[in-house]
């Protein structure tokens, strides 16, 4: 007991020994564990003031010192799992490296004999029995310090040498270790050798399985080697004592071996072999085509083309040139070859879709009777399309240039009796919304992209003029050209069509021309 209780004979608890230890044990403790757990915390309160928390200015332990820290660790290891796993997490910790580190940059090939024996006992040995202990090695939640503390072990001076040199040395000590009469079998080797054998076995087994590179290390080969010496020279009688170690010499060679069979890269010369090769005939751009031009905008050089199809295109039949993957393919070599390819497969998953929802559409318009409605539904770009299409009017504002009225029949969900009704809808929509991309089709053959005209604080004539909702019977939307240069050329045909032509508009939802459009120019 430790001190006296100041209640005296007042107290309600009773003092007697026997009645503390069954109160411990109530708790889940022997009367041995009770003692043994003070004691262990003690320990490991210890231990964790030998791990410098900034090892840069940590105290190195030497001697005695070095050797009591890892005693103290094997120690708690065998406590509980609690402590095991704070105890392997420090060593893994950079503190805890550093304390490893001092141990292994000993010159051990300089020891003497005697010197060596003792490092080994004092040392060496406790380290290797914590970190090939049992309940160490199959622990999956210290799994990853475990590998961290077996690479330090192996690679802490990068190249692997102090790990050579650590167990030449302990192989070497091993060898010149004293067995009376090994070789008659009348009597059994020293127990702390082959103890010793079995745990410098264990642990360098562990480190050239959870190292790689150790694998192809051929200076491991001949350490190896006096190991399997020494275990061939035990008598038979200790054969099943060294069970463990005969099975960890099996797994080192067999990895040893597997390494040793793996040739070096830098002296294998690969032998070019013939292969099958298929090669499939790819029509070209442009006038590089066998068949000819594509259509008007089918140009060898991107900077000829077009980012938006022209209407041949739009009514071409003939798959557009897409280069492959494999620049042999290519029409052009090196990075003008590499840009023609990106330019090209860009404009495809953007302008692509726009070219079929059109064509499909402008089929329509040339062909309304051929239109099956059992035919599968188009692959390409959504659209919403509006008919009945007028030019309405046209004006040129001085900021925001060349703008066009269009009137369509309004879409039948689009039919409220008000215009707070018809205005609700459009908005909720999203609808015809400001930079909307569409494009006006005439069955006589056109095909015309503008943008919706967005609305500044101050409406163009036409912006208040016309709107989608007023109207009860059709709605007018303002758009501009995207090629303003052909505006008077666009005009004039879009006039004539729509004398005795049929139009539409398709609309492209979510299709933007600037998200697409500058990279493409910039190509």
């Amino acid at each position: 007991m430790k001190g006296t209780c100041r209640r005296g004979d007042d107290c309600s608890f009773s003092h007697k020994q026997d009645d503390m230890d069954h109160l411990r044990i109530a708790n889940g403790a022997t009367v041995t564990e009770a003692s043994a757990l003070e004691t262990s915390e003690t320990r490991l309160r210890e231990f964790r003031w030998k791990i410098p928390k900034s090892p840069a200015d940590a105290k190195p332990l030497v001697g005695f010192a070095l050797g009591r820290f890892f005693k103290q660790a094997l120690e708690l290891v065998g406590v509980e799992v609690g402590t095991m796993q704070e105890v392997i997490t420090l060593l893994a910790s950079e503190g805890g490296l550093r304390r490893i580190d001092e141990l292994l940059r000993q010159s051990f090939a300089s020891f003497t004999p005697a010197q060596l024996t003792r490092v080994i006992d004092a040392q060496l040995m406790p380290f290797f029995e914590m970190v090939s202990h049992p309940n160490v090695t199959s622990s999956v939640l210290l799994r990853s310090q475990v590998m961290t503390i077996y690479n330090v072990l192996w690679a802490g001076d990068t190249d692997g040498q102090r790990a050579i040199s650590l167990f030449t040395a302990l192989a070497a000590s091993l060898s010149n270790s004293v067995f009376p009469d090994a070789t008659s079998g009348d009597s059994a080797p020293n127990l702390e050798t082959m103890k010793a054998i079995q745990t410098i076995l264990a642990v360098l087994t562990k480190l050239v399985e959870v190292n790689t590179s150790a694998h192809a290390d051929p200076r491991l080969v001949p350490i190896a080697e006096t190991f399997a010496s020494l275990l061939g020279s035990l008598p038979e009688n200790t054969a099943f004592f060294m069970s463990t170690a005969t099975k960890d010499l099996e797994r080192l060679q067999q990895r040893l071996g597997i390494g040793e069979a793996i040739p070096d890269a830098q002296t294998v010369q690969r032998k070019a072999g013939t292969r099958a090769v298929f090669e499939l005939a790819r029509d070209r751009p442009g006038d590089l085509s066998k068949e000819g031009r594509r259509h008007d905008n089918d140009e060898v050089h991107i900077q000829d083309i077009q980012i938006l199809p022209t209407l041949q295109e739009i009514q071409s039949s003939r798959n557009e040139y897409l280069p492959v993957a494999d620049p042999r393919e290519w029409h052009f070599g090196g990075v003008p070859g590499l840009v023609d390819r990106h330019f090209r497969l860009l404009r495809e998953d953007t302008v692509g879709q726009l070219r079929d929802a059109a064509k499909f559409e402008l089929e329509r318009l040339q062909n309304p009777q051929r239109i099956d409605t059992n035919e599968p539904k188009r692959q390409g770009a959504r659209t919403y399309v509006y008919n009945d299409v007028h030019v309405a009017s046209t004006a040129f504002d001085e900021y925001h240039g060349p703008q066009v009225a269009i009137r369509f029949a309004r879409p039948p969900a689009n039919r409220q009796q008000s215009k707070l009704a018809r205005k609700e809808w459009w908005d909720y929509s999203r609808r015809l919304g400001p930079d909307a991309l569409v494009c006006l089709l005439s069955s006589e053959g056109s095909a015309t992209f503008f943008v919706v005209a967005a609305q500044g604080q101050k409406p163009t004539r036409l912006q208040a003029e016309f709107d989608l909702a007023s109207d009860s019977e059709h709605a007018y939307v303002i758009v501009k050209p995207v090629n303003q240069s052909e505006f008077h050329e666009l005009l004039t045909r879009a006039v004539e069509d729509t004398a005795y032509a049929q139009l539409s508009i398709v609309e492209f939802p979510g299709v933007l021309l600037p998200s697409f459009e500058p990279t493409l120019k910039a190509m």
